[in-house]
């Protein structure tokens, strides 16, 4: 076996892959699968300044990193201390991302610290980056510390909402504690979003105090809302109704009672119109009543007409005496007319169900 030390390294000869002709892609992958294997087992490391000229170029194209990667896997300072002996480029940037997502999957700390001595600054974000992504499910809390100093990008925005929607699993008030600390507000928002949708799984009442608590009122606020509302309503809706009703009236109550109404009638509609009996006459009143007729409409249409019949703002009782009367003519086309007759349609709309 021939060995020779580049950078300090011994190398393993790729046994089977010398070829440089063309070769089924199948096969070469399998061979490619099978030095991997061998590599695990192995004490030795690659040479891989020997790897473009061993890989036949048939190949698949990221059989370097996946060799480099399982490098690292063993051995991952060795594998570090080559990458940077190698000239810059995105041949050297695809194998330092490699080896750090490797090295991070062994020790997250270790990984990080070497990553921080990397001089190049895009090179230094790179590997923080791969570093971070790993540690996700495993480290949250590591990651977090990790990405929240990159430069803000799409990238780095999206893995710290799932690092701290995977720290809110774990603790989710030591998670949102430190979300909201964040000094970028659109950051610090949608890390909270994350946390609060994660935390409403376990606990919604203390996701939903959270929502009320961290956001101003807006699209945020709206989002954080909706979210938990769709997870609580589907476990517990009357908890979630009383929640709801505690909401000043505006547009998030408008939000969250729709919400509401469309996911608590497909479990309970009874239950629904008990409630919606409770509420006082308001705009939002009107809009949960819409919501309501649009769901049962196709059911119960005579149900949904005399529900449509108590909305107050006449443009939207009109839309849904006739989301009621077209279910209606559906199933009972006699009764439907016989209601229309004397509903409350404006006249127009009575006119064209006779049409």
């Amino acid at each position: 076996m021939r060995h020779r030390t580049p950078g300090g390294t011994a190398g393993l000869p790729i046994c089977g892959l010398r070829s440089k002709t063309k070769t089924d892609p199948l096969k070469i992958n399998d061979q490619l699968e099978g030095f991997l294997r061998q590599l695990e087992s192995s004490n030795m490391l690659v040479t891989l300044d020997e790897l473009d000229e061993q890989i036949p170029s048939g190949l698949p194209k990221d059989a370097r990193n996946r060799l480099i990667r399982q490098w690292a896997a063993i051995e991952p300072r060795a594998a570090a201390d080559w990458i940077l002996q190698t000239p810059p480029g995105a041949a050297r940037q695809s194998a330092m991302e490699s080896i750090a997502i490797a090295w991070a999957g062994k020790n997250v700390a270790e990984a990080a610290d070497w990553a921080l001595q990397i001089l190049h600054g895009s090179e230094r974000d790179l590997a923080l980056m791969s570093i971070a992504g790993e540690a996700v499910r495993s480290q949250p809390a590591a990651a977090l510390s990790l990405a929240v100093d990159l430069p803000a990008s799409l990238e780095r925005d999206d893995l710290i909402a799932r690092a701290a929607s995977e720290w809110a699993m774990q603790s989710p008030q030591v998670a949102a504690n430190w979300a909201a600390s964040i000094p970028q507000e659109k950051l610090r928002q949608q890390a909270l979003l994350a946390i609060t949708a994660s935390w409403s799984d376990r606990d919604p009442a203390a996701a939903a105090e959270l929502a009320m608590n961290s956001f101003p009122a807006g699209k945020a606020q709206n989002d954080a809302v909706v979210g938990i509302l769709q997870r609580w309503a589907q476990i517990e809706p009357e908890p979630a109704s009383e929640w709801v009703s505690q909401f000043s009236e505006g547009p998030l109550r408008e939000t969250a009672q729709s919400e509401l109404v469309k996911l608590w009638s497909d479990q309970d509609p009874e239950k629904v119109a008990d409630w919606l009996k409770t509420l006082d006459p308001s705009p939002t009143r009107d809009s949960a009543v819409g919501t309501y007729v649009d769901k049962i409409a196709p059911q119960s249409p005579e149900t949904a007409a005399n529900w449509a019949e108590t909305i107050h703002e006449e443009p939207l009782r009109a839309r849904e005496l006739e989301t009621a009367g077209e279910a209606w003519m559906r199933v009972d086309e006699s009764s439907a007319r016989a209601w229309i007759g004397q509903s409350s349609l404006p006249a127009s709309a009575a006119n064209a169900f006779y049409l």
